[in-house]
C-alpha cells in the first residue's frame, strides 16, 4: 500500500492518532485509566467514525489506509478491552497470532507523516469540519430542521472540493459565487453567505423566541459577572472553577451577539 500521497483527511486522522498515542502514554504514566478510555472513545467516534469514515463514503481512495489506522487503533485498545479486540483481530483482520503477542510499532504514524509532501494539509480538512459544524449551528440558531437543505454562497475553492461531503453532512449546497445580501457568516479561513431568509416560516414566532433567548442569556451573563467580581468567590474558588466561569461568560456573550445579529437580519 502506497502511503506517500495521502489525502488531507487521511493526514488529519493520522495526526489525531499521533495525539491519541501521546495522550495514552501520559494517562498511563499518571495511572489515569479513566482519561485513557475517554480518549480512546473520542478518537473512534468523534474523529474516525463521525468525520473520517463519512469522508471515505465520498472518496474511497485511502480506504486501505483507513483500515490500517483502525488496525493500529485496535492494538491500542486491546489492553483495555482484550476479549473484544481479540475477536476483531481474528475475525475482521484475519490474524492468527493472539493480539496480546503482537509487537506494536509506535513509530509507524510518524514515519508515514514524515513521508508526506504537505504535512500541514490536515488544516484543510479541519477547516471543512469547522465549516460543517458552523452550518449545523446556523440551522439551530434559526430553528431549522437539520434535514433542511440550504444554499451556501462562497467562492472558496476548498468548499467546492468537498461539496459532496458538505452536502452529506449538513444538507447544504455550495454555490460558487458571492451574494452579500444574504445572511453572512465569518469563519476562520473563509466567509460564506446563507440563503436562509425564506426558510424561516414563522418570522414573528422566531423573533419572539430570539428575544426571549437574549433575555435569558443576559441574565446568565449578569450572574457570571457578579460571581467574577465577588472577591470572596475569587479567594475561595479553585483556579479551574474560576477559569470555567470566565469561559462560560465569554461563550454567553458570543451567543448573545449571534442572537442579536439574527434578530437584526430577521427584523
Amino acid at each position: 500500500m502506497n502511503t506517500s500521497q495521502l489525502s488531507a483527511p487521511s493526514i488529519w486522522i493520522l495526526k489525531k492518532f499521533i495525539s491519541l498515542q501521546q495522550n495514552l502514554k501520559n494517562s498511563v504514566a499518571e495511572y489515569d485509566i479513566a482519561h485513557a478510555i475517554d480518549d480512546l472513545y473520542k478518537f473512534l467516534w468523534n474523529d474516525y467514525a463521525d468525520w473520517y469514515v463519512e469522508y471515505l463514503k465520498t472518496d474511497a481512495t485511502d480506504l486501505l489506509f483507513a483500515k490500517q489506522v483502525y488496525k493500529q487503533y485496535v492494538l491500542l485498545l486491546s489492553p483495555y478491552s482484550p476479549f473484544e479486540t481479540q475477536a476483531l483481530w481474528k475475525d475482521f483482520f484475519g490474524e492468527t497470532k493472539p493480539i496480546a503477542l503482537e509487537v506494536v510499532n509506535e513509530n509507524w504514524p510518524v514515519e508515514i507523516l514524515e513521508n508526506q509532501n504537505n504535512k500541514s494539509s490536515s488544516e484543510e480538512f479541519e477547516s471543512i469540519v469547522s465549516f460543517i459544524q458552523s452550518i449545523r449551528s446556523q440551522k439551530g440558531l434559526f430553528g431549522l430542521d437539520p434535514a433542511t437543505q440550504i444554499e451556501v454562497y462562497s467562492t472558496s475553492k476548498i468548499l467546492s472540493a468537498y461539496q459532496d461531503l458538505i452536502f452529506k453532512m449538513s444538507r447544504s449546497k455550495i454555490i460558487n459565487q458571492e451574494k452579500t445580501t444574504l445572511y453572512n457568516v465569518k469563519l476562520d479561513g473563509f466567509e460564506y453567505s446563507l440563503d436562509i431568509n425564506d426558510l424561516v416560516k414563522d418570522k414573528p414566532l422566531e423573533l419572539n423566541r430570539t428575544q426571549k433567548i437574549i433575555l435569558d442569556l443576559e441574565k446568565q451573563v449578569s450572574q457570571l459577572e457578579n460571581q467574577l467580581s465577588n472577591q470572596g468567590f475569587l479567594d475561595s474558588a479553585e483556579e479551574e472553577v474560576i477559569l470555567e466561569k470566565k469561559e462560560q461568560l465569554q461563550t454567553r456573550n458570543q451567543e448573545i451577539q449571534l442572537q442579536k445579529d439574527k434578530l437584526e437580519f430577521l427584523g
